[in-house]
């Protein structure tokens, strides 16, 4: 009876499918890393790093987390494939085994945490007119999306639950089973779950202000296209998520109702978590090409445009009756803070 997962056979020396499992993804490790950097530099360049707490938006600010959770995790990943396609064998000593499986498993479960925050605080200030306050410097943020993890990560490496799989490093296939289904397989489920639940409620939500601003203020109101920047910002980022991380709780849920997964989900989970980077690159362009961030300010004469543009409509729709007031009486930085908020706190 095996002890630990050093009893396992290492997956695929006996049918030819080692490499092919290991070397798709390092490559593809490789690369999602190189776009971490790209997104990092992107940002960077736009944007003043000193000011990261001050001046930049909630969005770049996940963005910039996002991307560090994926830069981390490769590093972890890239090392375990890499040490096993060398020695064809298992990870020895253990403690190496488990500082691999520790930085992945602390860096999946801050990634899982981080994008339920951004469902969370899209929800709360599209109902309840209040964002989430991640204290200063983001601290709340960082202590509830990366000290949860490491906690439960380490008393998890105390108490041998971390070790061989047969295939990497990660939860030990014999002890960390249990470990596994309530650490990131259950968790996983519940945390899409909640993430689909909250961006249909949000984005149900956005539409009907939407079509609310439409009726009020006319068709051609800038004010009326901020909303539907913020859901197709938010459906990007839960979009991503499902493509990355959903894998692992189909993954961990047929392991534990068939005690073994077949070869091609196997893959799957040791290839599409390893493309976290480039989602997140395209995940910055799109809303970049979008302008669905808020870094390009809106210069006063667009926004007295766009303001007398809006009375405009409102008037003729209403027969010169404006319910929302008149425009013109709302001063110009009044609009442009009201819009800044609004896409930056999305």
């Amino acid at each position: 009876m095996a002890k630990d997962g050093y009893d396992f056979p290492v997956y695929g020396l006996n049918n030819g499918m080692f490499y092919p499992l290991h070397i798709p993804s390092l490559v593809c490790t490789a690369i999602s890393f190189a776009c971490v950097i790209i997104t990092l530099v992107l940002m960077i360049k736009s944007r003043n790093i000193k000011s990261f707490f001050t001046s930049w938006s909630k969005s770049e600010r996940f963005i910039h987390y996002m991307a560090l959770c994926d830069g981390s995790y490769n590093i972890f990943h890239f090392a375990t494939h890499a040490h096993v396609a060398v020695v064809q064998g298992p990870v020895y000593p253990r403690s190496v085994c488990v500082l691999y499986a520790f930085g992945m498993i602390v860096f999946v479960t801050a990634q899982s945490l981080l994008a339920n925050l951004v469902a969370v605080n899209a929800f709360m200030l599209m109902y309840l007119d209040k964002y989430l306050n991640l204290g200063r410097y983001d601290w709340r943020l960082i202590a509830w999306v990366f000290g949860a993890p490491i906690i439960g990560s380490t008393f998890a490496a105390i108490f041998e639950q971390l070790g061989p799989t047969g295939a990497v490093c990660a939860f030990d296939g014999v002890n960390g089973r249990i470990t596994q289904i309530c650490f990131t397989t259950g968790p996983m489920i519940l945390i899409f779950v909640a993430n689909v639940a909250l961006y249909t409620a949000t984005w149900i939500r956005i539409r009907s202000r939407s079509l609310e601003l439409r009726r009020s203020l006319g068709a051609h109101c800038a004010a009326q296209s901020i909303p539907i920047k913020a859901a197709k910002a938010m459906s990007l980022f839960v979009g991503a998520f499902f493509i990355q991380w959903m894998v692992v709780s189909v993954y961990g849920t047929w392991a534990m109702v068939n005690n073994g997964v077949p070869d091609f989900l196997e893959h799957l989970y040791h290839i599409l978590p390893d493309i976290g980077g480039l989602l997140n690159l395209i995940v910055l362009l799109m809303i970049r090409r979008g302008n669905l961030l808020s870094n390009k300010k809106t210069t006063p004469t667009t926004t007295e445009t766009d303001a007398r543009s809006c009375t405009k409509h409102s008037k003729d729709s209403t027969d010169g009756i404006i319910p929302v007031g008149d425009v013109r009486k709302i001063p110009l930085h009044v609009i442009e803070n009201e819009k800044d908020e609004i896409t930056s706190d999305l």
